[in-house]
């Protein structure tokens, strides 16, 4: 070993399969209202976030910087890409 941390890829919020801390590794801007949104609430690049799944539909994001929670529908929830916290 060289002594480098290789990146993890990201994935879709999208594909979640359990609740966890996450690194917000982009975000489509595809839809300003929604960049605008995100951005209120702490979720930027680089934002350590903790996600809790809804059910099918819906995410709950938090920052833990004294921003309230966001939740988001499924659909919104398409235009961000996270990695692991760890």
């Amino acid at each position: 070993m060289d002594g480098k941390r290789t990146r993890q890829a990201s994935k879709p919020l999208t594909s979640l399969q359990q609740d966890g801390k996450f690194v917000v590794d982009s975000v489509s801007d595809q839809d300003a209202p929604l960049l605008k949104r995100l951005r209120d609430h702490g979720i930027v690049l680089g934002a350590r976030i903790q996600v809790t799944k809804g059910g099918t539909e819906e995410f709950t994001l938090r920052t833990g910087r004294g921003t309230p929670a966001l939740i988001v529908s499924r659909d919104l929830a398409e235009a961000v890409r996270i990695r692991s916290g760890d």
